[in-house]
Formats: C-alpha cells, structure tokens, sequence
C-alpha cells in the first residue's frame, strides 16, 4: 500500500499524507458519531 501511495503522490512528503488522511478521517468519524459525540 505505501508504494501505491509513494508512486501515486510523488512530491508530497509522507508525513502530509500521513496528516491529510488522519485530518480526512476524524472528519468521517466526527460527522459519523455526531450524536453520540454531543453527549460529551
């Protein structure tokens, strides 16, 4: 998987990548769990 990545993206430094899937990903889950979330 992370040659696809290293091939695919190039120029972009892995720990952007790593930064922008992380950022991507708590954003899913924050509209995800949003009820369960608003508990809290």
């Amino acid at each position: 998987m992370f040659i696809f990545f290293s091939n695919t993206i190039g120029d972009i430094a892995l720990s952007n990548l790593v930064n922008n899937l992380k950022s991507v990903t708590s954003r899913k889950l924050r509209q995800e769990f949003s009820d369960h979330l608003n508990s809290f």
